[in-house]
């Protein structure tokens, strides 16, 4: 059941009482020049396109609930529907959810505005502020604030586990001792990129011994609130929107999970709740450098915030928080994730004054957040086109209704030869549908098929050929695995996955034929 529910448009007045009394005690300097600038509405032919459009991706996709906020230059409007949890609890523009990687920008806010103050050094060794931070070696201690803003600390990347959440007033500290035995990935630190959840784990544990406050405290007190953002924590609210998960992968029939993937102890990088109208006042002050909040863009956090650090490639970089990348000469700032549940993605595009955040409870091949670009293209004068939808979706819910993976593979046939746009038929998308029975359903007979008729209908796909060889690893057939491999070796890379996916065939060919020998 999907419930459209409220949308909002800021009007003029937007937060300026509360700026005035705020000031005095907060960032604000009570100035005559620290006026803050109020949002005003999209007009109501923008708004319209964008409930429509909003509207048939729901149609489309199966998603219980979504947010969406946009900024453009001024303006700004935030939309929400659904539902937030198995009780059909509306889901609104005020619902709070977990903004998963999004969390790490907000806090590159926190420990920019520290920096400002003079209470941190971001060029400072991490040592410095956590006298217990020890890694195998001795080039961590080189590791400084600024390496771990911006991941080029060489710590490891390690999954982020919520099935025993620690909520102990030390539990930042525990990330941090946690990886005293681990040796950084490479031995200089700064000289390159290695994404990893706790770089920002342990930058929470740096404002905390700074402050001498939980961390969760501070953001809460001396940030989000000096930028009246209201329901928005880095703690998990007691009412929030709750995760969802594909429970039929034929049907795509969906349930409330029964893990919320909120742990303490990766809080810096995962625990910052939020909501679509907070986002929103977020965005408009990080694009107009802080003209919401004007004591903060005095202090430049936000020239900061937006910055280039790290050049990753000839069009890509890492700022603080953020994957960055240049087209037409403009600057992208991107940041998202879609892990436990929920699925968030923020896109800025400074030089146009545009922004856009959507954010849903449901994660994986569902993942709604990827509407960001779009809209962001469609504020820059792109026009507003509609996802395909993964022809995987329509062939799975032909199998469900039929038993028959016969009528699925016609009904494919059918798609790609009237294709009128609606449908991705690709040899990607047809794949998954292979995948998806193989690690999914756990129908390897059927997952055979599926991914044999993929490479029938796409002989020259190396993709194909890949996915197919991972079907007999799983059917221990060493001799057909190594035949798709052979193929798949013969043909150009149309995926960019080819080098990584045949190391990882190969590895598991060797132990089939092991195991056989």
């Amino acid at each position: 059941m999907i419930l459209k529910v409220q949308q909002s448009a800021y009007g003029r007045y937007f937060f300026l009482k509360s700026v005035i009394i705020a000031g005095c005690i907060g960032w604000y300097s009570c100035t005559p020049q620290d006026h803050p600038k109020a949002p005003v509405p999209f007009s109501s032919a923008r708004t319209q396109q964008l409930e429509s459009f909003i509207g048939e991706f729901k149609k489309a996709f199966t998603i219980p609930g979504i947010a969406v906020t946009m900024v453009s230059h001024d303006s700004v409007y935030s939309t929400a529907s659904g539902i937030s949890n198995d009780q059909n609890l509306q889901f609104t523009i005020n619902t709070p959810f977990l903004a998963g990687s999004v969390s790490e920008p907000m806090l590159a806010t926190a420990v920019l505005k520290l920096a400002q103050d003079g209470k941190i050094d971001l060029d400072e060794p991490v040592l410095t502020y956590l006298p217990y931070f020890k890694m195998g070696g001795s080039s961590y201690q080189k590791i400084t604030v600024r390496h771990l803003l911006t991941h080029t600390s060489g710590i490891q990347h390690y999954n982020i586990m919520w099935d025993a959440p620690n909520s102990s007033p030390n539990a930042p500290e525990v990330t941090t001792r946690s990886i005293a035995g681990q040796m950084p990935d490479f031995a200089t630190p700064g000289s390159r990129v290695k994404r990893s959840p706790y770089n920002y784990d342990i930058l929470a544990d740096v404002i905390s011994k700074v402050t001498r406050r939980p961390f969760e405290e501070y953001l809460k007190r001396d940030v989000l609130n000096g930028l009246q953002m209201p329901h928005s924590s880095f703690s998990k609210p007691a009412k929030t929107a709750m995760p969802f998960v594909v429970s039929n992968w034929l049907s795509y029939k969906l349930r409330q999970d029964t893990l919320y993937p909120y742990n303490r102890e990766n809080g810096g990088s995962g625990g910052f709740h939020t909501t679509a109208k907070d986002m929103g006042i977020w965005m408009f002050n990080a694009l107009n450098k802080g003209a919401g909040s004007p004591g903060l863009a005095t202090n430049g956090v936000y020239d900061e915030l937006l910055s280039t650090q790290f050049k990753t490639g000839k069009t890509s970089a890492v700022g603080f928080g953020w994957e960055i990348t240049e087209q037409e000469g403009q600057k992208i700032y991107i940041k998202g994730s879609g892990y436990g549940g929920f699925s968030n993605q923020v896109v800025l595009i400074p030089a146009k004054g545009i922004g856009v955040a959507v954010n849903s409870n449901i994660s994986g091949d569902l993942n709604p957040a990827n509407l960001s670009r779009m809209i962001a293209l469609w504020l820059s004068g792109k026009p507003l086109k509609q996802p395909k939808i993964p022809v995987c979706i329509a062939m799975s819910r032909e199998l469900a209704r039929t038993g028959n993976i016969a009528d699925a593979f016609k009904l494919y046939e059918r798609l790609r030869q009237h294709d009128d746009g609606r449908y991705d038929v690709s040899a990607a998308a047809l794949s998954q549908f292979g995948t998806n029975l193989l690690h999914r359903v756990n129908d390897k007979p059927k997952a055979l098929q599926a991914l044999q008729f993929c490479v029938a209908q796409y002989p020259a796909s190396a993709y194909a050929y890949l996915t197919l060889a991972e079907g007999y690893v799983f059917a221990k057939d060493a001799r057909s695995t190594r035949i798709a491999i052979n193929h798949a070796k013969s043909l150009p890379d149309d995926s960019g996955l080819k080098a990584g996916y045949l190391s990882y065939l190969l590895n598991n060919l060797e132990i089939l034929e092991e195991k056989k020998g």
